[in-house]
Protein backbone atom coordinates (compact mmCIF):
# COMPACT_ATOMS: atom_id res chain seq x y z
CA UNK A 1 0.00 0.00 0.00
CA UNK A 2 3.02 2.21 0.74
CA UNK A 3 4.07 1.56 -3.10
CA UNK A 4 0.82 3.08 -4.35
CA UNK A 5 0.80 6.00 -2.15
CA UNK A 6 4.02 6.83 -3.64
CA UNK A 7 2.68 6.62 -7.17
CA UNK A 8 -0.30 8.70 -6.08
CA UNK A 9 1.70 11.41 -5.38
CA UNK A 10 3.43 11.03 -8.42
CA UNK A 11 -0.06 11.31 -10.42
CA UNK A 12 0.90 14.99 -11.82
CA UNK A 13 4.07 14.04 -13.36
CA UNK A 14 1.69 11.49 -15.58
CA UNK A 15 2.29 8.37 -13.26
CA UNK A 16 -0.95 6.53 -13.26
CA UNK A 17 -1.18 4.01 -9.99
CA UNK A 18 -2.88 1.15 -9.97
CA UNK A 19 -6.76 0.92 -9.27
CA UNK A 20 -6.66 -2.24 -7.33
CA UNK A 21 -4.03 -5.01 -5.97
CA UNK A 22 -4.98 -8.68 -6.59
CA UNK A 23 -2.99 -11.63 -5.02
CA UNK A 24 -2.11 -13.54 -7.61
CA UNK A 25 -1.00 -16.38 -5.06
CA UNK A 26 -4.51 -18.73 -5.24
CA UNK A 27 -4.63 -18.95 -8.68
CA UNK A 28 -1.13 -19.51 -9.20
CA UNK A 29 -1.54 -22.32 -7.17
CA UNK A 30 -4.29 -24.04 -8.96
CA UNK A 31 -2.08 -23.74 -12.10
CA UNK A 32 0.71 -25.64 -10.80
CA UNK A 33 -1.41 -28.40 -9.70
CA UNK A 34 -3.31 -29.35 -13.25
CA UNK A 35 -0.96 -29.47 -16.10
CA UNK A 36 -2.21 -29.89 -19.73
CA UNK A 37 -0.88 -32.45 -21.85
CA UNK A 38 1.02 -29.89 -23.75
CA UNK A 39 2.67 -29.22 -20.40
CA UNK A 40 3.01 -32.34 -19.50
CA UNK A 41 4.65 -33.12 -22.83
CA UNK A 42 7.47 -30.28 -22.15
CA UNK A 43 8.03 -31.42 -18.86
CA UNK A 44 8.74 -34.73 -19.84
CA UNK A 45 11.16 -33.27 -22.40
CA UNK A 46 12.37 -31.20 -20.24
CA UNK A 47 13.17 -34.32 -17.87
CA UNK A 48 14.62 -36.31 -21.01
CA UNK A 49 17.61 -33.80 -21.80
CA UNK A 50 18.27 -33.57 -18.44
CA UNK A 51 18.73 -37.29 -18.16
CA UNK A 52 20.89 -37.21 -21.17
CA UNK A 53 22.97 -34.60 -20.16
CA UNK A 54 23.45 -36.31 -16.58
CA UNK A 55 24.41 -39.91 -18.62
CA UNK A 56 27.05 -37.77 -20.57
CA UNK A 57 28.74 -36.45 -17.96
CA UNK A 58 28.57 -40.29 -16.16
CA UNK A 59 30.44 -41.42 -19.07
CA UNK A 60 33.22 -38.53 -19.99
CA UNK A 61 34.13 -37.77 -16.86
CA UNK A 62 37.47 -38.55 -15.50
CA UNK A 63 40.05 -37.82 -13.28
CA UNK A 64 41.29 -34.68 -14.49
CA UNK A 65 39.40 -32.93 -15.58
CA UNK A 66 38.11 -29.86 -14.06
CA UNK A 67 34.68 -29.25 -12.84
CA UNK A 68 33.79 -26.44 -15.35
CA UNK A 69 34.49 -28.63 -18.48
CA UNK A 70 31.52 -30.93 -17.02
CA UNK A 71 29.76 -28.03 -16.35
CA UNK A 72 30.01 -27.16 -19.94
CA UNK A 73 29.33 -30.75 -20.87
CA UNK A 74 26.30 -30.79 -19.16
CA UNK A 75 25.30 -26.83 -21.19
CA UNK A 76 26.35 -28.26 -24.26
CA UNK A 77 23.90 -30.88 -23.94
CA UNK A 78 21.47 -29.17 -22.99
CA UNK A 79 21.45 -27.11 -25.74
CA UNK A 80 22.70 -29.41 -28.24
CA UNK A 81 19.17 -30.84 -27.62
CA UNK A 82 16.97 -28.28 -28.01
CA UNK A 83 16.60 -26.89 -24.62
CA UNK A 84 17.04 -22.76 -23.88
CA UNK A 85 19.79 -23.82 -21.26
CA UNK A 86 19.54 -24.83 -18.20
CA UNK A 87 16.88 -24.36 -15.41
CA UNK A 88 19.20 -22.69 -12.84
CA UNK A 89 22.97 -22.16 -12.19
CA UNK A 90 24.78 -26.24 -12.28
CA UNK A 91 26.16 -27.27 -9.23
CA UNK A 92 29.18 -29.19 -10.37
CA UNK A 93 30.89 -30.35 -7.25
CA UNK A 94 34.00 -32.58 -6.78
CA UNK A 95 35.39 -34.32 -3.61
CA UNK A 96 34.77 -31.69 -0.87
CA UNK A 97 33.31 -29.38 -2.83
CA UNK A 98 30.19 -31.69 -2.87
CA UNK A 99 29.10 -30.59 1.14
CA UNK A 100 29.15 -26.80 0.28
CA UNK A 101 25.41 -25.66 -0.03
CA UNK A 102 24.93 -24.42 -3.27
CA UNK A 103 28.20 -24.71 -4.54
CA UNK A 104 28.67 -23.05 -8.18
CA UNK A 105 32.16 -22.32 -8.63
CA UNK A 106 32.37 -25.35 -10.35
CA UNK A 107 36.41 -24.36 -11.18
CA UNK A 108 38.43 -27.31 -9.38
CA UNK A 109 40.56 -30.15 -10.71
CA UNK A 110 38.36 -34.11 -9.72
CA UNK A 111 40.80 -36.21 -7.91
CA UNK A 112 40.85 -40.10 -8.49
CA UNK A 113 38.93 -41.61 -5.74
CA UNK A 114 36.25 -38.77 -5.03
CA UNK A 115 32.62 -37.93 -5.72
CA UNK A 116 31.37 -35.51 -8.19
CA UNK A 117 27.58 -34.42 -7.22
CA UNK A 118 25.99 -32.95 -10.16
CA UNK A 119 22.39 -30.71 -9.88
CA UNK A 120 21.93 -29.73 -13.38
CA UNK A 121 18.41 -29.53 -14.62
CA UNK A 122 17.08 -28.17 -18.38
CA UNK A 123 14.52 -25.97 -19.52
CA UNK A 124 12.21 -26.40 -22.36
CA UNK A 125 9.37 -24.18 -22.98
CA UNK A 126 9.88 -22.35 -19.45
CA UNK A 127 9.23 -25.94 -17.76
CA UNK A 128 12.34 -26.76 -15.57
CA UNK A 129 13.73 -30.17 -14.72
CA UNK A 130 15.74 -30.74 -11.97
CA UNK A 131 17.92 -33.80 -11.01
CA UNK A 132 20.71 -34.25 -8.63
CA UNK A 133 23.68 -37.33 -9.00
CA UNK A 134 26.87 -38.39 -7.43
CA UNK A 135 29.14 -40.90 -8.82
CA UNK A 136 32.62 -41.69 -8.47
CA UNK A 137 34.87 -39.28 -11.12
CA UNK A 138 37.14 -42.73 -11.96
CA UNK A 139 33.89 -44.42 -12.34
CA UNK A 140 34.29 -47.09 -9.45
CA UNK A 141 33.00 -46.56 -6.01
CA UNK A 142 35.06 -47.18 -3.12
CA UNK A 143 33.96 -50.12 -0.39
CA UNK A 144 32.37 -47.36 1.45
CA UNK A 145 30.99 -44.95 -1.17
CA UNK A 146 29.17 -48.04 -1.84
CA UNK A 147 28.02 -48.42 1.59
CA UNK A 148 26.69 -44.74 1.56
CA UNK A 149 25.31 -45.27 -1.88
CA UNK A 150 23.49 -48.95 -1.18
CA UNK A 151 22.08 -47.48 2.03
CA UNK A 152 20.38 -44.12 0.50
CA UNK A 153 19.36 -46.08 -2.66
CA UNK A 154 17.52 -48.56 -0.26
CA UNK A 155 15.69 -45.56 1.76
CA UNK A 156 14.84 -43.88 -1.95
CA UNK A 157 12.89 -47.55 -3.05
CA UNK A 158 11.35 -48.03 0.27
CA UNK A 159 9.80 -44.40 0.05
CA UNK A 160 8.91 -44.82 -3.69
CA UNK A 161 7.07 -48.11 -2.55
CA UNK A 162 5.19 -46.33 -0.12
CA UNK A 163 3.92 -43.65 -2.01
CA UNK A 164 -0.08 -44.53 -2.78
CA UNK A 165 -3.20 -41.93 -3.16
CA UNK A 166 -3.69 -40.41 0.28
CA UNK A 167 -0.02 -40.75 1.91
CA UNK A 168 0.97 -37.07 3.55
CA UNK A 169 3.96 -35.40 1.20
CA UNK A 170 5.74 -35.02 5.43
CA UNK A 171 5.55 -39.17 5.42
CA UNK A 172 7.67 -39.06 2.15
CA UNK A 173 10.72 -36.86 4.17
CA UNK A 174 10.54 -38.69 7.20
Amino acid sequence: LDCIAALRKRARGGVEPPVELLDTAPFIHELRLFKTPEEIEEMRRAAEITTEAHSEAMRQTQPGWNECEVDALIDFTFRRRGSTGAAYNNIVAGGGNASILHYVENNQALKDGDLLLIDAGSESSYYASDVTRTFPVNGSFSSEQRAVHEAVLASQVATIEGLAPGVSFDWMHQ
